[in-house]
């Protein structure tokens, strides 16, 4: 972690919003609710216990560590949200190509998704990140390995979504994307 020149954070959305795994699950409970706030609890614990790590390990406040971090709402296609997730990738890359400032788009690209889990139910979580991370060095994005549930255990045609959008999120605040 010491030698990191960006952090990846993957926010796993099972039993934090709602999801797919849901339906297979048994539904939903009376105590779903309360079950959703602890594990929201634990996914801000986890990212409290990595700002506590590297603040240890720099000894500076983590609003002053200079490591650009990429929030990424795992599992995106079990989330059942109506937002356009797949899209985005595409949607950054037109954008580029019409001769938009790629920042602009990425920046723009990582508010949506920010705003989306927000209202989404992972609002406590992004609190936490806005709490204890310097903004200019935060980003967010939705990605999934597969971009589909398994069906009978397995995936029909898995396609990884999402993933390349992150590594230029990571990439753009390192400033290591050339610009023409």
């Amino acid at each position: 972690v010491l030698l990191a020149q960006g952090i990846i954070f993957l926010i796993d959305p099972q039993d934090v919003v709602s999801t797919l795994f849901d339906s297979s699950n048994g539904g939903v409970t009376s105590t779903l609710h309360r079950e959703r706030v602890a594990a929201a609890a634990r996914v801000r614990e986890n990212i409290s216990l990595v700002a506590d790590a590297l603040e240890e390990l720099w000894d500076v406040p983590m609003r002053q560590i200079p490591i650009p971090m990429c929030f990424v709402v795992a599992k995106a296609d079990s989330l059942t949200w109506s937002y356009d997730w797949q899209a985005e990738t595409a949607k950054v890359v037109e954008g580029a190509s019409e001769g938009r400032e790629l920042r602009e788009l990425l920046l723009e690209s990582s508010d949506r998704v920010r705003n989306e889990f927000v209202s989404f139910g992972g609002g406590l979580i992004v609190e936490e990140i806005n709490e204890r991370f310097s903004q200019d060095r935060v980003r967010f994005s939705a990605a999934s390995v597969t971009s589909e549930m398994p069906e009978a255990g397995s995936w029909t045609n898995p396609v990884p979504v999402g993933i390349s959008l992150t590594l230029l999120h990571v990439l753009d605040m390192l400033e290591k994307i050339h610009r023409s």
